[in-house]
């Protein structure tokens, strides 16, 4: 495994030099976890260094995000440093956290001409540590939350197809609400709502992974939910595997964002990953990183 990841180091830090945006997704962010994850499962302090350095260069330049987004704006950003706290690898100053909070849920953070279709200041919030002074006003912000959520959920047999991934973020932020017992009524009712449109959901090929993460998202989920058995099942069905480089950096940042689980799926085309790396494809580093990460992530509980 350690020479796996050493192997797909060496890609990243020869083209390190190509980041040059700050952001979660292909951007400095990113590295930021993959380094700091590298060195605690190598030890070489080279690779921490790295880190450190990454996130100065992140932190000074926050304030030129335009944007929410989970991957190219601020909650991604600040998604990437509540996952630096709640693994112990750096402390961040408060006063950094607050004023990061109050612009990403100043205004609505989905974001349509993006990659990703989320809810992405819920997976900003939904990945805060849990100790109290890291929650102010955390209650009032999961309740604006759940009233974007109802409002999709209404609209959601609307002619227009809603993105799979904006469900898949709204089902993810739900889930774990029901873990923390949070809203439990409410969130049972909107769950059921995204359930029964998913029945009627027509997907034939896959080209992102969002199928592949629905169908994580789901088997989280008790049986005793009203479609979660039908709605699996007809996931299944969907045929998927035929992606570019682009749905694969995608699928791996989904699978490291809404699930950590190891993927069979994502476990067999490591091999081909790396061939496109070892090619020189464009872009190769956006696909290292999330590569990497999930790697280090998904076998921790081996």
């Amino acid at each position: 495994m350690n020479k796996l990841l050493l192997n797909i180091a060496n890609v990243i830090t020869l083209n390190l030099q190509e980041i040059k945006k700050i952001e979660l997704i292909g951007g400095k962010m990113g590295a930021v976890l993959f380094y700091y994850e590298l060195y605690k499962n190598t030890g070489i302090k080279t690779y921490s260094d790295i880190a450190d350095n990454l996130l100065g260069e992140v932190l000074d330049n926050i304030g030129k995000i335009k944007n929410n987004s989970i991957d190219q704006g601020l909650s991604g950003v600040g998604w990437g440093i509540n996952y630096l706290i709640r693994n112990a690898f750096v402390e961040v100053d408060k006063d950094t956290l607050t004023d990061l909070e109050y612009h990403i849920f100043c205004s609505e953070s989905i974001n349509f001409d993006t990659g990703f279709s989320t809810l992405s200041s819920a997976l900003y919030l939904i990945s805060k540590p849990r100790e109290k002074d890291m929650l102010d006003d955390y209650n009032h912000k999961i309740s604006s939350l759940l009233n974007t959520c109802n409002y999709y959920c209404l609209s959601i047999y609307d002619e227009k197809k809603k993105p799979l991934d904006l469900i898949n973020s709204m089902l993810y932020f739900l889930i774990e609400l029901k873990k923390q017992n949070m809203h439990t009524e409410e969130v049972s009712r909107l769950i059921w709502r995204i359930l029964s449109y998913l029945m009627s959901y027509n997907i034939d090929d896959d080209l992102f992974g969002d199928s592949a993460i629905l169908i994580n998202l789901l088997e989280q989920m008790d049986d005793s939910i009203p479609f979660k058995k039908e709605v699996l099942i007809k996931m299944t069905k969907v045929s998927c595997g035929n992606w570019n480089m682009e749905a694969y950096k995608k699928i791996l940042w989904q699978q490291i964002l809404f699930s950590q689980k190891k993927d069979e799926l994502i476990v067999h085309v490591i091999p081909k990953l790396l061939e496109l790396a070892t090619n020189r494809q464009q872009n190769v580093i956006e696909l290292m990183v999330p590569l990497g990460l999930y790697l280090m992530n998904a076998y921790k509980s081996e």
